[in-house]
């Protein structure tokens, strides 16, 4: 006959777990970066088994979710919500002894980006876990059943699906994701110069007073004003047609790379790290140099913005270096950046 466990049993173990994993980890990021670990993978990834521990985490988040629910809790369960707890715990701590494979691994081959999620969701884990521990710990000192069943459960769950999302996506997927982002910046931008091109105004007259318009208006200043639309529209007509080829850069960037169509390398990560911070602040980049061609007024010349040309097209050249190096090694996928290239550059 198995062993009888005692509600005191159980309040033991939740304490453990508090002085073991809630009071060194939680909200303590530095302190899960430090763990130190033993763990040596054969035949596997940090990745794979990343994956399969937050599928098994969740598993038995819901077996003890069920051996916890309000008809359930009674000592006739003591023994199996004992059980759920150890082996919940046990996988959360294998898991946690795979944080150094991610930072701490020698090779460099994760980027900032997905370790500042994985960062993210181990916190986010350690919490629900605190979470979890407190409302068991509720449901002991209770004397009548409550009707609630417990939130972290939930919770645990929604960690779970988070880190299995992150594996299967990788540094490539994550990049994926962020190029979406910044393709749509663009796409906003060219809208704007749309809309603007049906209806060109300046700045002063879309914002002024029009009675006083008429009041102050005399023909040199309409001409001058003329002028200066004429100038804006060809202005805007050329960056509207460089603005669809850097959104298209993006795009096809995005379409040609995938998680398994490159191996996680140091020199990867690395790049893609600068690809990452370059993108990022491409679309607020080019937000800025076209919301200034709007607010411009009658003395407009397209060399006022030979500077914002300048940094823009310089990120881009850094953009395209990186791109050509991260596909060196596949010739056929170099192709279409060369096209690209001489297109917008007219070289």
């Amino acid at each position: 006959m198995s062993e009888t466990i005692t509600k005191e049993q159980i309040g033991e173990l939740l304490e453990s777990i508090k002085s073991q994993f809630i009071e060194p980890y939680q909200n303590k990021i530095d302190a899960i970066h430090n763990i130190s670990t033993s763990t040596k993978l054969k035949d596997s990834t940090a990745l794979l088994e990343l994956s399969k521990l937050s599928q098994l985490i969740k598993s038995q988040s819901t077996k003890l979710g069920i051996v916890t629910q309000p008809e359930n809790f009674n000592a006739k369960n003591y023994r199996a919500i004992y059980t759920e707890l150890q082996e919940l715990i046990k996988s959360i701590f294998y898991l946690l002894s795979l944080v150094p494979l991610f930072h701490k691994d020698p090779t460099h081959s994760f980027t900032k980006l997905f370790l500042k999620k994985l960062d993210a969701q181990l916190l986010a884990l350690i919490s629900s876990l605190s979470m979890l521990i407190d409302e068991i710990s509720k449901k002991l000192e209770e004397t009548k059943s409550d009707e609630n069943r417990l939130m972290a459960i939930g919770l645990l769950w929604s960690v779970c699906d988070s880190l299995n999302d992150l594996t299967k996506k990788g540094n490539f997927g994550l990049l994926r994701d962020y190029i979406s982002d910044s393709a749509s910046m663009v796409d906003d931008t060219l809208t704007d110069i749309k809309e603007w091109l049906d209806d060109p105004q300046l700045e002063d007259n879309f914002f002024g007073d029009e009675e006083e318009e008429e009041e102050d208006a005399n023909p040199s200043d309409n001409e001058e004003d003329t002028k200066a639309l004429e100038r804006m529209e060809v202005f805007l007509k050329e960056w509207e047609t460089n603005l669809k080829l850097i959104k298209l850069l993006l795009v096809s960037f995005k379409k040609s790379v995938s998680k398994t169509t490159y191996e996680a390398t140091e020199s990867n990560a690395v790049l893609l790290d600068e690809f990452q911070e370059l993108h990022s602040q491409l679309g607020l980049h080019i937000d800025d140099f076209i919301s200034g061609v709007f607010m411009s007024d009658a003395s407009f010349q397209p060399n006022d913005f030979d500077e914002d040309i300048e940094t823009l097209n310089k990120d881009l050249t850094q953009i395209v270096k990186i791109i050509r190096e991260i596909n060196k090694k596949d010739p056929a996928n170099s192709k279409w950046i060369k096209v690209w290239e001489t297109k917008y550059f007219k070289l």
